[in-house]
């Protein structure tokens, strides 16, 4: 974890994935704590795809169809009306997050 947040790095890869301190916040406050918690999900959007560093900018929170403590259903068609909308605003879907009870 770096000032900024934390650097991911994949192996070969002529990229990283930087978040922020902000943004690990928002993820860590959707982390499950206890038995009867259920998975939450969103997607994680950036600014620019150009560059080295593939910076998150915004985390969202996905409204899913069905959740459990082990699993998460999307309402796909709510996923392609967010990355339409966000696409407008300038931001490129970088893939899902989501949370897991271990």
């Amino acid at each position: 974890m770096t000032e900024s947040g934390l650097v991911y790095r994949i192996p070969d890869a002529t990229w990283c994935l930087e978040l922020s301190s902000v943004i690990t916040a928002c993820l860590a406050d959707q982390a499950q704590r206890h038995w009867r918690s259920k998975e939450s999900v969103g997607q994680l959007y950036t600014k620019d795809m150009t560059g080295d560093v593939l910076r998150v900018d915004v985390v969202t929170k996905l409204h899913a169809k069905w959740a459990s403590h082990t699993g998460v259903r999307l309402d796909v068609a709510k996923v392609n009306e967010e990355r339409a909308r966000l696409f407008k605003q300038g931001l490129h879907c970088l893939g899902f997050w989501h949370s897991h009870p271990e």
